[in-house]
């Protein structure tokens, strides 16, 4: 939460709440996931039950591979994020934070919301599981139609969007 003020001089200051509001927020004493998410972190490694295959998606956070499950040879989205780009205790937060997220929604049986389905944490990464969309994101659905859909199809996604934002609230 970050708050304007006017300090003597009459310039703005902004005051930043560093309350962690259930998140620490200092790696030195943050919690760590399995912490926060008991009923999902695996104390084992990710590769004893899935086989790495190929990569999604990489961004400045993460990189997303697709992922088999070794027993049942389904798919799964492979989030991992190296603790090395971690530093700053935002990040960590915003980390956190999504995976509590998609805990409770989860927990919680909400519709069109992706499922997190287990989550690794070693020295060196956190690893998400998630269920795997082979459809792409629909930014990527959008472009390919142009950016444009009949009015029902939008419709449509706005109901699902607006049904997973309903049980955020």
């Amino acid at each position: 939460i970050e708050e304007a003020r006017l300090n003597a001089a009459g310039k703005t200051s902004r005051k930043v709440d560093t309350s962690d509001h259930g998140i620490l927020t200092s790696t030195a004493n943050r919690k760590s996931l399995s912490e926060l998410l008991p009923d999902l972190c695996s104390s084992g490694k990710w590769q004893d039950a899935y086989k790495d295959q190929s990569l999604l998606a990489k961004g400045g956070f993460a990189t997303v591979y697709i992922a088999t499950h070794k027993g049942t040879s389904e798919f799964v989205a492979m989030k991992t994020v190296s603790k090395a780009h971690m530093k700053d205790p935002q990040m960590w937060r915003t980390l956190e934070n999504e995976s509590k997220v998609l805990y409770t929604l989860n927990k919680s049986r909400v519709p069109h919301v992706v499922e997190l389905l287990q989550v690794y944490e070693t020295p060196k990464q956190v690893v998400m599981l998630l269920e795997y969309m082979g459809g792409g994101n629909l930014h990527q659905y959008l472009k390919k139609k142009g950016f444009s859909l009949p009015e029902e199809q939008a419709q449509g996604f706005m109901y699902q969007v607006t049904t997973a934002l309903h049980h955020c609230h």
